[in-house]
Formats: structure tokens, sequence, C-alpha cells
């Protein structure tokens, strides 16, 4: 059974420690030296933040931050979607994708438009991103490595919110 619970900072810690390959090159490539840091900085700037847990562990963490940067005129809110995670049993993968979806229900009420970039080579990452929806819309380099940019738009999205 899956269960998500709100970010407890003590299990940050044990999770960054048992993270995924696939997300420690990544957080490596995005200039992170510290897994536990990026969980804990991550977590801090989202606007909401879950842990993930199968079997009574603790094996993700995953939220959405408010892009703060510049957007063009009539954009509204810009959410970015982010999972960081231990490397799941395959019979959770599917359970997980399925209960995330509800969280990005919400999300995309939220935020007119959803962005995410992630390492091109970073497979299981692109398969969450695009089961919440989101395409893929360009390639670019970031730290000399590819990185595949996201997108998913509402135009229904923070009507209470423009």
């Amino acid at each position: 059974m899956i269960t998500f619970d709100t970010v407890r900072p003590e299990v940050i810690p044990g999770l960054a420690l048992r993270l995924s390959q696939a997300d420690l090159v990544e957080l490596e490539r995005r200039g992170w030296r510290s897994p536990a840091d990026a969980i804990r900085e991550a977590v801090a700037a989202s606007s909401e933040a879950f842990t993930a847990s199968w079997d009574g562990e603790v094996r993700a963490v995953f939220g959405v931050a408010e892009w703060r940067g510049e957007t063009p005129e009539g954009m509204g809110r810009v959410g970015m979607p982010w999972m960081l995670c231990a490397a799941p049993p395959p019979h959770v993968q599917m359970t997980f994708m399925r209960m995330a979806e509800e969280v990005m229900e919400r999300w995309s009420r939220t935020f007119r438009t959803l962005i995410a970039c992630v390492d091109a080579e970073h497979t299981r990452a692109r398969r969450w991103l695009v089961s919440l929806g989101l395409h893929p819309v360009n390639e670019q380099q970031h730290n000399g490595f590819p990185v595949i940019g996201f997108m998913r738009h509402n135009p229904q999205g923070d009507s209470a919110n423009v």
C-alpha cells in the first residue's frame, strides 16, 4: 500500500541515502553535492510537498514549487513539479503514478502552466511527467548536459489567482 504524507524533516537524510542512481546523477549534473540539501531546498521552495511510502518505508518525495521568474503577460501562475525517489519496485510504479494524478489535478487548478526540466537520460522521471500530462517541448543544455523541458497548460487553472 502506498501512502502520501507531509514531509517530515527527520525522514530526509534516510531517503537521501537511498535515492536512485538516476536521481543522484541528475542532482550532481545540476550542481548539488548533497542530496539531502537538494531535498530540503526543494521542499522549502514548494507550495506543497509530500513523501510517498510503501511497505512502511519512505521511498519518494515530490512537490510543486511556484516559478518566481518573469513570465509572459497573461500567462498566470507557473508551477514546477519535481520528484526524487529510491528505485521503486516495478509493481508499485503504476499505482504511484495513478495516485499522483490526483495531486496533479489539484496543482493544475492552482497553476495555469506546469513546467519541468529533467536530465535527458532520466527515463523514469520523463515517464512520470508524461503520466501527469506534461509534454516534452524542447531539449537544451544545463551545465553541459542535455535536459528535456516539459509543459502542461491549463487555460482554466489559477482562475482565482490571476
